[in-house]
């Protein structure tokens, strides 16, 4: 049999007659339905745009490679035609997805899964935690600026875990090599001149506290357990001059050491001013029987007098040294005694004015006076009468 094409929308072969009817009828009947059925199935696939309706190519009839980019229109492909993870890695080529194809805030905590920041340049981090953790061998974990490592004296700072030290402890420094503060992770170091206004401490043990290194100055000590002030001592030439709770000097143990061996001038050991009131001074009280309110002694070079107490009154009425004993107790006003009798000295000495004339002055009842010549004398009525002491 001879089929003849047709010139249809889709062609058609019809069977050509050769005699037999039956047969004719037969293959003419197979053809027409071919045909109706290639027919129905166009207007299932096709649209009234005579386009390919959706879902009708599937994936099972399009070859391998067979679709390429330039099969694909511009912005043909929507993201309603690409199922949920169909694309991964391995189909999309290196440096393909820039800038450009990413929209804004289209990247989410959820998609990201590690993140390395090397190019964080500026911006704020706002109520977050930073947490620093080390990995141990690995290298330190810190924050910084200025300074390269734990110890590094360059200005800046450094604040983090120093995995060069045995525990990883955590550490802070700020400052340079002259004026710092560092945190070790044991110990704070201070250096540098530090302004509180107010400081609530505990008790510093072992350590001494002074207001200066050196020159005029008040030091607490604990090397000695005393107190020392240093000052001039007259000269311009700066010496201790007080030490507070020391134990010892010599043989002698003593709470307070007033003065230096080597004051120069016309300076005072000790010099304690009394203000407006009638009370003394200085009072002094000894503790138990036979013991001394104030004990004094000097020494003696064989050409030079000293004085234990020097009393001088630089004007009218004025005592230099005044002593009484009140009320009825029994005492003395002034006592004074010779440790060993052989020594060439006395208990009481009387410096001689430059005269040998009798005083003819008024001065109080009971004063002593004596001349040039060594005269005593005292005076009997608080005027200006003064008799000689003795066989003279």
């Amino acid at each position: 049999m001879v089929f003849e094409q047709v010139n249809q929308p889709r062609s058609i072969f019809l069977p050509t007659f050769a005699g037999d009817f039956n047969k004719y009828s037969s293959e003419l009947t197979l053809a027409l339905t071919t045909h109706v059925r290639e027919l129905w199935a166009r207007a299932e696939t096709l649209d009234a745009n005579s386009n390919i309706a959706d879902k009708v190519i599937k994936t099972a009839y399009i070859d391998d490679l067979a679709v390429g980019t330039a099969q694909i229109a511009d912005l043909s492909v929507g993201t309603a035609k690409i199922a949920a993870l169909a694309v991964t890695a391995a189909e999309i080529a290196d440096a393909t997805i820039t800038t450009a194809k990413i929209g804004l805030l289209q990247v989410t905590d959820a998609l990201i899964g590690s993140c390395a920041v090397g190019k964080l340049l500026a911006g704020s981090i706002t109520s977050k935690i930073i947490t620093l953790v080390i990995t141990p061998t690995a290298g330190d974990v810190c924050i910084k600026c200025g300074k390269t490592d734990f110890g590094d004296n360059t200005a800046g700072f450094i604040l983090g875990i120093d995995d060069s030290v045995a525990g990883d402890p955590a550490k802070f420094e700020i400052g340079d090599a002259t004026n710092y503060m560092k945190w070790d992770g044991s110990a704070l170091t201070i250096r540098g001149a530090l302004n509180a206004d107010d400081i609530d401490a505990g008790t510093l043990t072992s350590r001494t506290v002074q207001t200066a290194a050196d020159g005029m100055r008040f030091v607490v000590s604990a090397d000695d357990n005393e107190a020392h002030f240093f000052g001039d001592r007259g000269d311009t030439t700066i010496a201790e001059l007080i030490s507070l709770g020391r134990s010892a000097s010599g043989d002698d143990f003593i709470i307070a050491d007033i003065g230096s061996n080597d004051l120069s001038g016309s300076v005072f050991p000790m010099y304690v001013r009394g203000g407006a009131s009638t009370l003394p001074t200085i009072a002094a009280s000894a503790g138990g029987v036979g013991a001394r309110a104030i004990y004094a002694y000097s020494t003696y070079d064989g050409a030079t007098w000293t004085a234990a107490i020097y009393g001088a009154g630089f004007s009218t009425g004025v005592q230099g040294v005044a002593s009484a004993v009140s009320g009825t107790r029994r005492g003395y006003g002034v006592y004074c005694a010779m440790a060993d009798e052989d020594h060439a000295m006395a208990p009481i000495c009387l410096q001689p004015s430059a005269g040998a004339g009798v005083p003819d002055w008024t001065a109080a009842k009971g004063c002593l006076w004596v001349t040039s010549a060594g005269v005593l004398y005292i005076n009997t009525d608080g005027a200006a009468t003064w008799a000689k002491v003795g066989a003279q």
